[in-house]
């Protein structure tokens, strides 16, 4: 998602479908999003999927689109956009997870992608300060299509440990957004209050 926090309350969004996996479609979302660039502040990387399943069972086709996605994905819309963010001293905000420090069963490929997005994330703020800052939110369980779409009959309510919702995680990047020019919070972790990992 491409924000520009300076618009006026009543400005219209705009959306680009784009299959974060294929470059094609990468250009062309930054291709129509040529006209903000002047005044872009802030990139949000939070595209991602997981699987269910054991790394010694599983199908490496699954692991190369997660990988394609989580990872590369975030990678395409950086390179793209962050230069963009240079020159306008802007921010930007990259969804993980707290799998990336806490691998459990059956979420091996999930977990590794998340752990080279923490890297990915750290590096780029060294490389970006201190024209962009730079943000990592790694949230827990999030109640949202995310376990649907991963299959493998998990779900919030199986997990048995509650959840966030989606805009828990969003308050925590304008809480990000909104530290003074000169402060960056760098990593915020954020679990449901009975989540143990």
């Amino acid at each position: 998602m491409v924000v520009d926090l300076h618009a006026p309350p009543d400005a219209t969004l705009d959306f680009c479908a784009t299959d974060l996996r294929r470059q094609e479609d990468v250009d062309a979302c930054f291709a129509a999003c040529a006209p903000l660039l002047p005044s872009l502040s802030t990139l949000v990387c939070c595209a991602g999927r997981g699987i269910h399943e054991r790394l010694a069972e599983g199908d490496p086709r699954k692991w190369t689109d997660v990988f394609e996605l989580n990872v590369m994905g975030a990678l395409r819309m950086i390179r793209a956009f962050a230069p963009a963010l240079t020159r306008t001293g802007g921010d930007v905000i990259v969804v993980g997870s707290v799998g990336a420090q806490r691998p459990h069963p059956w979420g091996g490929v999930y977990n590794a992608s998340k752990a080279a997005l923490e890297s990915l994330t750290e590096t780029l703020r060294l490389e970006m300060q201190p024209d962009v800052r730079v943000t990592l939110i790694s949230p827990g369980v999030v109640d949202t299509g995310f376990f649907e779409a991963m299959g493998g009959g998990v779900s919030v309510d199986s997990i048995g440990f509650g959840c966030l919702h989606a805009d828990d995680v969003a308050d925590a990047a304008l809480f990000a957004l909104d530290r003074p020019p000169h402060a960056v919070m760098n990593h915020l972790t954020m679990r449901s209050r009975a989540q143990p990992l």
